[in-house]
């Protein structure tokens, strides 16, 4: 199961955070998979990558990885908490 959080920084940058949530039978794992910051020239140019961090693709990443905002883990263990609260118990 996948997820991303977006912080807008206005109308012309943003960052896109982006986890997914493996569960085994041993246990369950988030894994922080990228992070991109983009900017736009204008509201009507698309979003263009100036940052880019990926777990699985090490040597296209042009930063470090950082450091994972309160915020944004806050959100992201919400999200998966109540994604696995929803699942169909079935016999």
């Amino acid at each position: 199961m996948r997820y991303s959080v977006i912080l807008p920084d206005g109308d012309l940058r943003r960052e896109v955070w982006e986890f997914t949530l493996s569960v085994g039978s041993a246990r369950a794992i988030i894994w922080f998979d990228s992070f991109t910051l983009a900017t736009r020239v204008t509201r009507r140019h698309r979003w263009v990558t100036k940052s880019i961090w990926v777990r699985t693709v090490p040597r296209g990443n042009n930063t470090e990885k950082p450091a994972i905002p309160a915020q944004v883990e806050a959100e992201v263990r919400k999200y998966f908490a109540d994604a696995i609260s929803k699942v169909e118990i079935v016999s």
